[in-house]
C-alpha cells in the first residue's frame, strides 16, 4: 500500500517548514554512511546529512544531531519538534487513526552530479509491514525521490507520501542543489 497526498499542509503551515529546512541556520548533521555510522569505501556515495526531531524508542538508526539516552523513550531530539509533527501527526490521525509517532527524522542529500540510490532499508525492522506506518514529507521540488518497489516517486513540494513498514530507498537529485524531505514513523 502506497497512498500520495498532494499539498498536504496549508501554505503557511508549508511555508515555515520550508524555510526552516532551508535556512542557512538550520543544523544539518554529515551522515558517512546511509544506513550506518561509519563510511563504507565500497559505497562512497551514501552519504546524506540528517537531523533527528523525535524517537520514541532510541531505535537503532543513525541519528542526526543529538544521540539521546536509549533508557530514557519519547525524547524530542529538536527544538523543531512543534513545527515538524503538528500538522502530519493531525492528518495521519485523521485519515489513517494513528498519531503515535515513534520516530521522526529529516534527510538532506546533496546534489552529486548524478542520481544515488541509497539502499534499500525497512525503517523500523523490529517490526511488521502492517504495524508501522511510514509517511515521507518532500520539502521542495526535484527530480530525486523515494522507491517503493518497482515505483518511482518523484519529490514535489508539500507532497505526502504513506506506506506501510516495507523496504523502499532515496534517490539523491541532480536537478537542485538539495532534495529535502521529512520521514516520520507511526505504530499503528
Amino acid at each position: 500500500m502506497v497512498e500520495v497526498y498532494k499539498d498536504i499542509l496549508n501554505p503557511a503551515e508549508y511555508e515555515a517548514l520550508e524555510t526552516t529546512f532551508t535556512s542557512d541556520e538550520f543544523s544539518w548533521y554529515f551522515s558517512p554512511h546511509h544506513l550506518d555510522s561509519k563510511f563504507n569505501p565500497e559505497e562512497p556515495d551514501l552519504w546524506h546529512f540528517t537531523h533527528s526531531i523525535f524517537d520514541d524508542k532510541q531505535t537503532s538508526i543513525v541519528h542526526g544531531g543529538i544521540r539521546g539516552d536509549s533508557k530514557v523513550l519519547a525524547q524530542r531530539n529538536s527544538p523543531f519538534y512543534q513545527i515538524v509533527t503538528e500538522g502530519i501527526v493531525s492528518f495521519m490521525e485523521q485519515v489513517h487513526g494513528t498519531s503515535q509517532l515513534q520516530r521522526c527524522k529529516a534527510n538532506l542529500y546533496t546534489n552529486q552530479g548524478k542520481q544515488v540510490h541509497y539502499n534499500d532499508h525497512v525503517d523500523q525492522a523490529d517490526y511488521g509491514e502492517k504495524e508501522i506506518l511510514i509517511a515521507i514529507l518532500s520539502i521542495g521540488e526535484s527530480n530525486g525521490g523515494t522507491v517503493v518497489g518497482d515505483i518511482f516517486y518523484k519529490s514535489h513540494k508539500n507532497q505526502l507520501i504513506v506506506l506501510n513498514n516495507v523496504s523502499h530507498h532515496g534517490v539523491s537529485q541532480t536537478d537542485s542543489q538539495t532534495r529535502i524531505c521529512i520521514n516520520y514513523n507511526f505504530e499503528r
